[in-house]
């Protein structure tokens, strides 16, 4: 008699967990399918999320591109397709569509990518700083961080020179004591030694190119081997700007330029007139 409840209870337990492992797959491949749709949304620079976000709403309602792209992969998929028929059935159950997951998924992907970038930075071992601060839409400070470093593949024979963005960091002021602060903060979080930095490289404001009490200049003293670089492009746009004040008839051109734009793009029909001109023209 206890053999045959030993038995059953063998044959129960070898079915729960085939029960179990069949959940388990079920799960794994509808949050696989989810994760690629929010990839490819992130990677296209595209937003999630719409006006409104149901199932129930009908195809001509905005639910945004993430819902509209798993309703168009349900159409073909049979995983999504069970998952959409469950929910619907069943109001309030687990879907894993929520913003709150959309905004997990994404802060876990650029985690991943933050960290391979490091991991890439760190086996060069030597890199060049780059950090630039700008304020965003909410008009709130923020400084880019940037690395460029040497990567070697021994095994193919190449050497490319890398340069890889890792993220934003917010500053509280914009003096160079307060930037170095940051900067230093920044390296220690994302475990880069400060000497292994072989060049720092910034714009020509003088908070941060000052050759007295500059950012490069404190880094410097921190690290003599960290070279300051400063932007070509930066300088080049400067050169430009200034020369173009100095020279009279470049002022008047550029100054009859936009007159002119000015002049035409209000009303509709001026620019609609200058458009058949220049079509005649040509």
């Amino acid at each position: 008699m206890e053999s045959n409840l030993a038995g059953n209870r063998g044959v129960i337990d070898v079915v729960f967990q085939s029960q179990i492992e069949k959940e388990k797959q079920k799960w794994c491949d509808i949050l696989t399918r989810i994760l690629h749709c929010i990839k490819f949304l992130v990677t296209q620079n595209l937003a999630l999320r719409g006006l409104r976000e149901s199932l129930q709403l009908d195809d001509d309602s905005n639910v945004g591109s993430f819902l509209g792209l798993l309703k168009l992969l349900a159409i073909f998929d049979p995983v999504i397709k069970e998952h959409f028929t469950h929910l619907e059935s069943h109001p309030g159950s687990t879907s894993y569509l929520s913003p709150g997951v959309q905004n997990e998924f994404i802060h876990m992907m650029a985690f991943t990518v933050h960290q391979s970038l490091l991991r890439s930075s760190c086996k060069a071992k030597y890199y060049g700083l780059m950090f630039d601060s700008t304020h965003d839409q909410a008009h709130r400070e923020q400084m880019s961080e940037g690395v460029r470093y040497v990567e070697i593949d021994f095994e193919r024979k190449t050497v490319r020179v890398r340069e890889s963005f890792l993220g934003f960091i917010q500053i509280r002021q914009k003096d160079a004591e307060s930037l170095v602060e940051d900067i230093l903060k920044q390296l220690e979080k994302d475990e880069m030694e400060l000497q292994d930095c072989q060049s720092q490289c910034y714009d020509n404001a003088a908070v941060m190119a000052g050759h007295r009490s500059g950012v490069h200049q404190r880094i410097s003293e921190k690290n003599n081997l960290a070279v300051f670089v400063n932007c070509d492009n930066h300088s080049l746009n400067l050169v430009g700007v200034h020369a173009a004040k100095q020279d009279t008839i470049v002022v008047t051109v550029f100054g009859t330029i936009e007159a002119l734009y000015v002049f035409f793009s209000h009303p509709t029909q001026r620019w609609e007139k200058l458009k058949n001109a220049c079509a005649c023209g040509c």
